[in-house]
């Protein structure tokens, strides 16, 4: 049920989910606190998931390891976009919709430049 190893930082409660996400485990996940408690800075704690999550795939083969850069420049594009809200002009919606859609396609356009092949779910190549 749990994990062999867990990060000592913020990310355990990512590595559990993702580890019963592997075997199947039929569990429901409840966040906690961690988003909202000022006590406790992260830093970083954003570019830790994204890191864990792309290590992930890549040991899962859902991902070509040489495709990791792509995904990374993809990452630090959007998190430049996050980081242009302004609350005081900006709808939180339509700024989330531009966001989501923006990120998609900064998606497409990194991974379909890269030369490296893609890894399909499934099949392994």
């Amino acid at each position: 049920m749990w994990p062999e190893r867990l990060p000592g930082d913020f990310t355990a409660d990512l590595m559990i989910l993702l580890h019963w996400n592997d075997t199947g485990a039929r569990l429901r996940p409840v966040l906690a606190d961690d988003w909202t408690n000022p006590q406790r800075p992260k830093p970083d704690l954003l570019s830790q998931e994204f890191s864990l999550l792309v290590q992930h795939a890549v040991r899962r083969k859902r991902v070509a390891e040489d495709r990791i850069p792509a995904l990374d420049a993809w990452f630090a594009t959007v998190h430049e976009l996050m980081a242009q809200y302004q609350h005081e002009r900006d709808d939180p919606r339509d700024f989330e919709n531009e966001l989501l859609q923006g990120s998609l396609q900064e998606l497409d356009k990194r991974l379909n430049s890269s030369s490296a092949p893609q890894t399909r779910p499934g099949d392994g190549t």
